[in-house]
């Protein structure tokens, strides 16, 4: 463990829809770190957000493992089918993660994941990823913002990971069509009757 902040809720109630609860900093080297998402969030689901700053992890899920190297993160809820861990090829994993609680989060982020059909991704930078590690030294040490001001700053996140997500789906998409157009260009430009009409 490197650094981790808790909000520390007399218990952990239905009052708020969205709720902070912890986030941190760590570095594992231990191959027996692993957990696994059928196992926890059973009585209060939760969603789990983490980023790799170095090193190498993985997930397995739908019967695959996916591994997380530099700017990869994963966005889960649980309970849920899957299990993440610190692969025998790695070394050590380093990286910060954020749980929020709360029948919201779990349902914005089930939404995401249909959405983007992903619960894996790639995006670096990611202001996210800079939000969570300025939190954390903000803070480290000191007193914790109210657990009002923890919802806004759950949902805030969850809503800038979504919004990350739609950026980098609308650059690869915008890729795709420019390598689209490329290709009929390449393969038209001989033609005297390849009009621009053609190309759009």
């Amino acid at each position: 463990m490197v650094d981790n902040l808790t909000f520390l809720y007399d218990v952990v109630t239905d009052e708020l829809p969205v709720s902070f609860l912890n986030c941190g900093h760590e570095l594992v080297t231990e191959h027996s770190y692993r957990w696994n998402g059928s196992k926890r969030g059973v009585d209060t689901p939760y969603i789990i957000w983490q980023y790799t700053l170095a090193g190498c992890g993985a997930i397995k899920y739908d019967g695959q493992e996916h591994l997380l190297k530099k700017g990869d993160a994963f966005l889960v809820a649980v309970p849920d089918e899957h299990v993440y861990y610190l692969p025998e090829s790695s070394d050590g994993w380093e990286f910060i993660y954020l749980t929020i609680v709360g029948r919201a989060a779990v349902t914005v982020v089930q939404e995401i994941q249909k959405y983007f059909k992903i619960k894996v991704f790639h995006t670096e930078p990611s202001a996210a990823a800079g939000d969570v590690i300025a939190f954390i030294n903000r803070y480290k040490g000191q007193a914790l913002p109210g657990r009002f001001q923890a919802s806004a700053i759950a949902y805030n996140f969850l809503m800038q990971v979504a919004g990350e997500l739609y950026a980098e789906k609308s650059l690869v998409r915008s890729q795709l069509l420019a390598d689209k157009l490329i290709a009929f260009l390449q393969k038209n430009t001989g033609r005297s009757s390849c009009e621009v009409e053609d190309a759009a």
